[in-house]
């Protein structure tokens, strides 16, 4: 159907090597289409060598060279592949940025012409697949809003046009938009197979039916069983029953302790699984009545860690796992216990010296002890490599890189005295103010005790 469409405009195909040339040098009066097929963009990830076989076999062995040998050189994609999470993707987010750079055009043809911000504008993702081959196709769009903008940079989807972007459609049921085009369509496919699946007899086997190879790959199950080119929905309700069975299993128990700005997302996160039961402890005993009766499987317990060690033991070793989002003074009290009782710890904190003394009794006990893995300053370094690579893709250079940390809130919110804002325990932010520091200035490692 698409190649129908473009057949109608005054085009030309050509071969998916041909694409770069023709990108430079083609007749700008011509719309230029190739057709992908896998063995021009799938290789093995070992030697680069494409085999249709062992691919049907082990999809998981190859990936796709679609973001670098054809994506810069197509202006508008059509895509209409099979994918499923063992296969390669033809384009993911990083991709998208990489093809949202600004095209430096040497071409003489094209001197004088304005050039487009980027290649790729835009995108017909036919086989509806949200999360699929096209990573960051995440939504279907609809007949009345059938255009949305995607963003890579923000990696966010707009429904205006405007702006920069590549523009999506993936409409999951175009054939009922165009009801008649689809019916004539489909009933002209099926018309000439008619008579024979007229004239079989479904109480035959199927090897025993006058079919021809069209007709009998069609046919999914015959005499109350699936037949052998569908025998894989059986694997696939197997498993299904499998993942529920292992979901249906004994629940999990979960200690929360303490009970201030964190726990509730914690707790919220962790009851969507049926499957899991909350305690939640707290000294407060206002705040983690709340937390229970606010979300579901979560029970409240009023107790002072610090001052009910002996307790605390008792409660600990009735769980699968405790996070502790109490200050981080108090963890190596809880740490001791998990270490006793030989249940899994996680904090919200850094690693402290009394609590990397505890490794090697946590190692012998047989516990993992999870604390801070870098959220912060993690997500700040992340947010700095995407600005210094979109400034690499305009061609600038940076020559210095400032980050102001700390609860700092945007200038409409910084309505007190302080122009500060902290959702953590108070003691935490005066005590940042005198922690030692590690940082690069003009090439140089400095250290600030």
């Amino acid at each position: 159907g698409a190649q129908e469409m473009f057949n109608e405009l005054p085009s030309e195909f050509v071969e998916p090597h041909e694409l770069k040339e023709v990108s430079k040098t083609g007749d700008l009066r011509k719309v230029y289409g190739t057709v992908l097929s896998r063995h021009h963009h799938l290789v093995r990830k070992t030697d680069g060598v494409y085999d249709p076989l062992e691919y049907e076999k082990n999809p998981e062995l190859y990936t796709s060279r679609f973001n670098t040998d054809i994506a810069p050189y197509t202006t508008c994609l059509i895509n209409g592949i099979y994918w499923d999470p063992h296969t390669p993707r033809l384009l993911n987010r990083q991709d998208a940025q990489r093809l949202l750079a600004p095209v430096k055009s040497s071409s003489a043809a094209t001197e004088g012409c304005p050039e487009l911000p980027h290649k790729l504008l835009a995108i017909g993702d036919i086989s509806a697949d949200t999360g699929g081959s096209i990573e960051f196709m995440t939504e279907c769009t609809t007949i009345d809003v059938p255009f949305c903008m995607y963003d890579a940079y923000q990696h966010i989807t707009h429904d205006s046009v405007e702006g920069n972007g590549i523009l999506m459609c993936s409409i999951d049921n175009l054939p009922a938009q165009l009801p008649i085009e689809a019916t004539e369509y489909f009933g002209d496919m099926l018309f000439p197979y008619i008579e024979e699946m007229i004239m079989s007899d479904s109480t035959k086997p199927l090897d025993e039916q006058n079919f021809s190879p069209v007709v009998k790959d069609a046919v999914i199950a015959s005499n109350s069983s699936l037949t052998p080119k569908y025998k894989y929905i059986q694997k696939l309700r197997e498993s299904r029953e499998y993942a529920q069975l292992m979901t249906m299993g004994a629940k999990k128990r979960i200690l929360v302790l303490g009970s201030g700005y964190v726990s509730g997302p914690v707790i919220s996160y962790l009851t969507r699984d049926p499957n899991v039961e909350i305690t939640a402890v707290s000294m407060i005993k206002d705040q983690v009545d709340h937390l229970a009766k606010k979300y579901n499987n979560t029970t409240p317990l009023t107790m002072d860690v610090l001052k009910s060690e002996e307790k605390l033991s008792s409660i600990v070793k009735k769980h699968d796992l405790v996070i502790s989002l109490l200050p981080y003074s108090a963890h190596p009290i809880v740490a001791r216990k998990c270490i006793k009782e030989k249940v899994n710890l996680v904090t919200a904190s850094y690693l402290t010296p009394s609590m990397k003394e505890l490794q090697q009794s946590a190692e012998d006990s047989g516990i993992t002890i999870v604390g801070e893995m870098g959220l912060d300053p993690g997500l700040d370094h992340m947010l700095a490599m995407e600005c210094f690579d979109k400034a690499k893709d305009v061609g600038a250079s940076v020559e210095s890189y400032v980050s102001f940390c700390g609860g700092l809130p945007a200038p409409e919110y910084s309505d007190n005295p302080l122009r500060y804002k902290f959702s953590w325990n108070p003691l935490s932010v005066l005590v940042n103010t005198i922690q030692p520091a590690t940082y690069l200035k003009n090439g140089e490692v400095s250290d600030d005790q």
